[in-house]
């Protein structure tokens, strides 16, 4: 704090020295040193009150009531501001950002590729699902039946536990109990049965992220436009 006191000082007294221009004695923007002053303010007002990500909003309300180019978004910023509701239910609901709302618009494209990132992440890759088959074939519990390989719940949850905490969604007690309904020997699931259900999860999962890509309001939908752009990619040239 007391470190942006001594730098909010200096920006006031560079600010005194500026010119009718608007430019410094050294010549940089003065606007520059007044967000710089502003952003000071904000932070050294809420530091002890607010986290930096509570912190983050207040300056992005600031600086998207600044860029904002019409007077219906700034009607509907000081709507959300002056309503006493939101003193007790926090706001759950927001409106698609309009054309001319270009930083609510770039926050939400961005948030959109992030989430959709980290959806992929937690798909398995090739190796991962080699590694499953594998430790999978390791723990089945004898003996054969035929050719095929099966595994009790015992063993079951030991392949959960080793391969880590990536496996898990794939590997739930609900999965072994829907697999064992259609099972022939009671108690026990196939062990390319449940290989070829964890793979075709990760296929469909795939495909919802690939689609999504496609939604461009990130909706949850996509209309005619949309879905002719996502076939046209898949249509080889």
């Amino acid at each position: 704090r007391l470190e942006m006191n001594g730098f909010r000082e200096k920006l006031l007294a560079n600010l005194e020295k500026s010119n009718e221009s608007g430019k410094l004695t050294d010549g940089s923007d003065s606007k520059k040193h007044y967000g710089f002053l502003f952003l000071v303010d904000i932070r050294a007002q809420h530091a002890a009150t607010k986290t930096d990500d509570e912190i983050e909003d207040i300056l992005f309300q600031r600086y998207r009531e600044e860029l904002a180019g019409n007077a219906r978004l700034k009607q509907v910023i000081e709507r959300g501001k002056s309503s006493d509701t939101y003193r007790f239910i926090p706001q759950f609901h927001f409106e698609l950002p309009k054309n001319s709302d270009g930083l609510a618009q770039k926050l939400r494209e961005e948030a959109r590729t992030l989430f959709l990132q980290k959806r992929s992440k937690e798909l398995l890759d090739n190796n991962e699902l080699k590694l499953l088959w594998s430790l999978l074939e390791s723990h089945h519990s004898p003996p054969l039946m035929g050719e095929e390989q099966y595994i009790n719940y015992e063993n079951y949850c030991k392949v959960a536990g080793i391969a880590g905490e990536k496996f898990k969604r794939y590997l739930t007690a609900s999965t072994f109990a829907r697999l064992v309904v259609s099972s022939s020997y009671p108690g026990k699931i196939s062990v390319m049965s449940l290989f070829n259900y964890a793979m075709r999860k990760v296929w469909l999962q795939q495909t919802r992220i690939g689609l999504s890509l496609y939604d461009y309001t990130g909706q949850g939908y996509l209309n005619e436009s949309d879905l002719e752009s996502y076939i046209l990619e898949l249509i080889p040239t």
